[in-house]
C-alpha cells in the first residue's frame, strides 16, 4: 500500500516520506515496545494517502497553505537544532512533529464536515468522565489524583474543555438555534471541570481559569447578555471560595505551599518544593541562553551546562524540561526557537479569527491562549500528552470552523475538493 499510494509521487516526496516512515517506525517501536505503532502507522499512511491526492493539484488557499507551513515550521526547526548541535535527540522532534501529522487530518476534515452538536457533546463527555475518573482517585487512592495521563496536563486539557464547550453552546444558542437547555447542561459540564481541577491539585490549571474567564467575556462580550458573565463569575467564587474554606481543602494547601516555597525562594534562594525548583530552573534557562542566545544550547547541550556549572540544585536529569515553555525553548533553541514558537501561535490566533467560522473561532483562539498560560508552569511541548491533544484539538476546531466558513464565504474553492470524491459536489449536503 505504501508504494502504491507514492507510486506516482516525485522523488522529492518519495524520499521524504519514506524517511520519515524510517525514522518513526523506528523510534515508536524502540519507545513504546509496539504498543502505539499500529496507531502511529495508521496516520503516517493517512498522510501518504493524502500525499497522492496532492498529485491532483489539491487546491488550497493561500491562507491555508501559510497556515499549514507555520505548523511545519517549529518541529522541523527543532530538529534541524538537534542535528546541527552535533547531538541529535529524537525526543523533542518526535513531541512536536504531532503537528505536521495532523494536516491530513485537517484536510481530510474540511472535505467531509464535523457535526457541532456531537462535538459539544463529545467535548461534554470528556469532562464528565474525566472529571468521574479524578473523583474515583482522590477517594479510593493516596497520592495526587490523576488520569491515565500527566495529572498537570489532563487537568490543564479539562478546564479547556470546559470552557470552549460553554462559549461553543452559546454561540450554538444564538447563532445556530441551538435549545437554550444547552446552557443548563454546560454549566453543569463546567461544574464538573472544576470539581477536577480542584481534586487534582493542578495550580497550573487553576491560574488558567480567571484567564479564561476574561478572555471568554472579551470574545462574547457583545453576543450575550451580562447576565451570563455575572452568573459564570458567581460560579466560579463560589466553587472556589468553597474548596478554599472546606477542611483538608487541596486548594488550600497547596496555595499556601506554593507562597510559602516563593518566599522562602526569595529570601534564602533555596529552592525547595515545586515552586522553588521551578525558580531555580528558570535561573539556569536565563544563564544557559546568555552562552548561546541564537540557536539556544539544545537538549542536551542544556542538560550539560546543568550538570558542570553547578547552578541547578535539584534533580536535571529526572525532569529533562525547564517546567516552563518559554524558559525551556529560550535556552534550549534559543531566539530563533521562541521567534519559531510565537509564530506558530500567531498562525493559530490569525487562522481562527479571519477564516473560521462563529463557535469554532471563538474556542480555537482560547485554545491557543490556553496552551500560552499552561506553558507558563509546565513545559507542554515536552509533553506527549499535552502536544497530541493540542494538535488533535487544533485539526477538529480548524477544520470545522473552516469548512464552514469557506461555504459562506469561497464555496467554489471548497468545492474543488470534490475532485477527489466525485459522487456529488461538496456544497450539497
Amino acid at each position: 500500500m505504501f508504494i502504491r499510494e507514492i507510486g506516482g509521487a516525485p522523488k522529492v516526496y518519495k524520499w521524504a516520506c519514506s524517511l520519515l516512515f524510517v525514522h518513526f517506525l523506528m523510534l515508536w517501536q524502540f519507545r513504546y515496545s509496539h504498543e502505539l505503532a499500529l496507531v502511529v502507522l495508521l496516520f503516517i499512511g493517512l498522510g501518504f494517502t493524502m500525499l497522492s491526492l496532492l498529485q491532483r493539484r489539491l487546491v488550497l488557499s493561500r491562507t491555508e497553505r501559510w497556515f499549514f507551513t507555520l505548523i511545519c515550521i517549529l518541529p522541523l526547526y527543532t530538529m534541524l537544532r538537534e542535528l546541527f548541535g552535533g547531538r541529535y535527540s529524537a525526543d523533542q522532534f518526535d513531541i512536536l512533529s504531532r503537528l505536521i501529522f495532523i494536516i491530513p487530518v485537517m484536510i481530510f476534515l474540511i472535505r467531509t464536515g464535523i457535526n457541532a452538536k456531537l462535538l459539544s457533546f463529545s467535548m461534554s463527555l470528556a469532562v464528565v468522565i474525566g472529571s468521574a475518573m479524578t473523583i474515583w482517585d482522590a477517594f479510593h487512592n493516596t497520592g495526587r489524583p490523576r488520569l491515565n495521563m500527566h495529572a498537570i496536563t489532563s487537568a490543564d486539557f479539562i478546564v479547556y474543555l470546559g470552557f470552549a464547550n460553554l462559549i461553543f453552546v452559546y454561540l450554538g444558542v444564538k447563532a445556530r438555534g441551538w435549545h437554550g437547555r444547552w446552557l443548563t447542561a454546560v454549566y453543569v459540564v463546567l461544574l464538573f471541570a472544576f470539581i477536577q481541577i480542584v481534586l487534582s491539585q493542578t495550580r497550573g490549571s487553576w491560574l488558567a481559569v480567571p484567564v479564561f474567564f476574561v478572555v471568554s467575556c472579551f470574545m462574547l462580550f457583545r453576543s450575550l447578555p451580562v447576565r451570563y458573565f455575572y452568573l459564570l463569575a458567581v460560579v466560579i467564587v463560589i466553587v472556589f471560595s468553597v474548596s478554599y474554606i472546606v477542611p483538608g481543602s487541596p486548594l488550600k494547601s497547596r496555595t499556601d505551599a506554593a507562597v510559602s516555597e516563593f518566599h522562602d525562594h526569595m529570601t534564602s534562594g533555596g529552592g525547595r518544593g515545586s515552586i522553588g525548583a521551578r525558580l531555580v530552573m528558570w535561573e539556569v534557562s536565563v544563564a544557559g541562553f546568555k552562552i548561546q542566545p541564537v540557536f539556544g544550547l539544545t537538549s542536551a547541550g542544556l542538560t550539560q551546562f546543568e550538570e558542570d556549572s553547578g547552578l541547578a540544585n535539584y534533580n536535571y536529569k529526572k525532569y529533562g524540561h525547564q517546567h516552563n515553555d518559554f524558559f525551556d525553548i529560550l535556552a534550549k533553541r534559543g531566539l530563533v526557537g521562541i521567534a519559531c514558537y510565537l509564530a506558530l501561535f500567531f498562525g493559530v490566533f490569525y487562522a481562527f479569527n479571519c477564516y473560521s467560522s462563529t463557535g469554532y473561532r471563538e474556542a480555537g483562539i482560547l485554545l491557543g491562549v490556553g496552551y500560552l498560560v499552561f506553558g507558563l508552569t509546565e513545559a507542554t511541548t515536552n509533553n506527549y500528552a499535552a502536544w497530541s491533544l493540542f494538535s488533535s484539538q487544533l485539526a477538529i476546531l480548524f477544520a470545522g470552523g473552516h469548512r464552514e466558513w469557506l461555504l459562506q464565504n469561497q464555496p467554489e474553492l471548497l468545492n474543488k475538493f470534490s475532485t477527489y470524491w466525485p459522487d456529488k459536489p461538496v456544497t450539497q449536503g
